[in-house]
């Protein structure tokens, strides 16, 4: 009997001491002793939005220039800059902690040259971010070669001038080499000579005559020394008109040229219809620009010129309707400092392009121009808190922003919002020369 408690008691101890292991193996070591390996950090990269693209045409010539881009955001930090050689595609990125709606682009080029060192900048504001633009030529087309090599010479003689009188003559690349328009105010009878070119098979000669009419002739296949007689009376009239009334106390010069279907809009390079060289108190009546229906459009210019203000009309495309040249027009510079720019006018204008100028030394010797022009929308205030990266400075020595000088304003009149001027330069894929007009007024301090 007691030896069977004794054996109870033995099994109901080792079955305690069991059932404590039991328990004990559920619990959790002290933190000390516990080894855990930590987990690995993970980094979290903040993610870059591409804010703006440039194309850089293979045509665009960069070969004789050091060509920069410099972006800053709208409060006037600097974003990026980097040098560009054509057919470059430039791909801008950022975080999106630094940008702004909108950015301001400067192009800083260099160019040393002949005892020559130029540094022009062009900032253009108010750029929408995510834009994507065409640094492009402005042609696409190569009007040096149009009539080809020259093959010779030939003399005109016209008679019968009503004088005083301006003669021009041209062919499809415009106004022959050599050929200088003048003024005659004696004798009715005008004698040029010109050079003749391989693929210039016809030739016009225009003429503005002492009563203030232009009349016009074509002549084809000119040969190598040929001497044409030319009477003034058998000239014809153009087949539509547009007057223009200059004002007094200025000079005035216009120009019309009529284009071929082909042709683009480059400036003097086409059949000169009209030109006109004439201080305006010469001018008695109304001038009547002629057109000729044979074109299809035009490139019309119209300059103004005053001791106040220049006045500047260039359209290409169809006959305008009209050409008014403003009169009396002022500005009053409030603030010439890049940086905080304004002014009032009584001038209505739909963009502005303000200058700043440095020039020193001789040209062909020792000349330094420095050039910055800042565009911008329609207000009389430019604000721009943009400075030049510290790496170019030191790369271009001569280039000191501190000797920039206020020297002009130009006020653009018509043709577009400054939007749509920015669309039609460098986002649309055209050259430029084929969709530019311009009006405007400049102010020079």
């Amino acid at each position: 009997m007691k030896i069977s408690q004794l054996s109870l008691l033995f099994f109901l101890s080792a079955l305690l001491i069991n059932c404590e292991k039991n328990e004990n193996s559920d619990v959790k070591p002290d933190a000390e002793e516990e080894s855990v390996e930590p987990e690995p950090e993970v980094s979290e990269e903040i993610a870059k939005e591409i804010y703006f693209t440039v194309n850089v045409d293979p045509l665009l010539k960069t070969s004789e220039t050091e060509n920069w881009i410099i972006l800053h955001n709208s409060d006037g930090n600097l974003l990026d800059y980097r040098s560009y050689e054509s057919g470059d595609i430039l791909v801008f990125e950022s975080e999106p902690i630094n940008l702004t709606d909108e950015i301001a682009l400067t192009s800083f080029s260099y160019r040393n040259s002949e005892g020559e060192i130029r540094h022009t900048l062009k900032t253009f504001l108010e750029i929408k971010k995510e834009s994507i633009w065409n640094f492009k030529p402005f042609s696409s087309t190569n009007y040096n070669n149009l009539t080809g090599e020259q093959i010779g010479a030939f003399d005109v003689t016209i008679s019968n001038i009503i004088k005083p009188f301006s003669f021009e003559t041209s062919d499809i690349s415009g106004i022959l080499p050599d050929n200088e328009n003048f003024r005659i105010n004696t004798g009715n009878t005008a004698t040029k000579t010109h050079k003749l070119f391989e693929k210039s098979e016809e030739h016009m000669f225009s003429i503005f005559d002492g009563n203030g009419d232009f009349k016009y002739t074509f002549v084809k296949n000119i040969i190598d020394k040929d001497l044409l007689e030319l009477d003034y009376s058998d000239f014809n009239e153009f087949d539509i008109f547009l007057s223009i009334n200059p004002p007094p106390n200025g000079s005035f010069i216009a120009e019309v040229y009529g284009l071929e279907n082909d042709q683009e809009f480059v400036g003097r390079t086409s059949f000169l219809l009209n030109s006109l060289y004439a201080e305006t108190d010469e001018i008695q009546n109304s001038i009547n620009l002629g057109y000729l229906n044979r074109f299809n459009k035009y490139q019309t210019l119209v300059i103004f010129n005053t001791d106040d203000y220049f006045y500047l009309y260039e359209n290409y495309g169809n006959i305008p309707e009209n050409i008014s040249i403003p009169e009396n027009k002022t500005i009053t510079i409030s603030d010439q400092s890049i940086s905080n720019f304004s002014f009032s006018t009584n001038v209505n204008f739909v963009r502005k392009i303000n200058e700043f100028v440095y020039k020193q030394g001789e040209i062909d010797l020792d000349f330094i121009e420095n050039n910055w022009q800042i565009e911008s929308s329609n207000s009389e205030a430019q604000t721009f808190e943009g400075s030049i990266p510290e790496e170019l400075l030191v790369k271009y020595p001569e280039f000191i922003v501190a000797d920039l000088v206020y020297t002009k304003t130009y006020l653009y009149l018509s043709f577009g919002s400054y939007s749509e001027y920015l669309q039609k330069r460098f986002v649309s894929a055209e050259p430029y020369g084929k969709i530019r007009s311009q009006e405007l007024i400049s102010f020079q301090k």
